[in-house]
């Protein structure tokens, strides 16, 4: 049973779930990863709750607190897109190349009680 929102996302294929820097657990796609002369910085992927942006994603910065943006009892369906190809017009944005992930609460509405990858 997991406990955070995050825990969904282990064992999802070419999903990594990272502890962050600034505290808390960052979900990623394989292929995130990009390495410069100055350090190896994360593509975070877009964010969305129930229809609504709630991080851009992008590469660097901070990753979005996946555990703080909705309790894991509330997650009706969960939706992963790794690559520009199979995201949704609806879900499509100028970080989508680092990945969407879409969460559905109950209370919004999904109508469907499942997980999806």
């Amino acid at each position: 049973m997991p406990n955070q929102t995050t825990d969904l996302f282990y064992g999802m294929m070419g999903t990594r779930v990272i502890d962050t820097h600034i505290g808390g657990r960052g979900v990623y796609f394989r292929g995130g990863e990009r390495v410069s002369g100055t350090g190896t910085s994360i593509c975070w992927p877009m964010v969305f709750l129930d229809r609504q942006l709630i991080r851009t994603g992008g590469l660097g910065g901070d990753p979005a607190a996946l555990d703080e943006i909705a309790e894991v009892f509330d997650v009706a369906a969960v939706e992963v897109y790794r690559t520009p190809a199979e995201i949704p017009p609806e879900f499509n944005g100028p970080n989508a190349g680092c990945g969407v992930i879409v969460l559905w609460t109950r209370q919004g509405g999904s109508g469907d009680d499942s997980v999806r990858s």
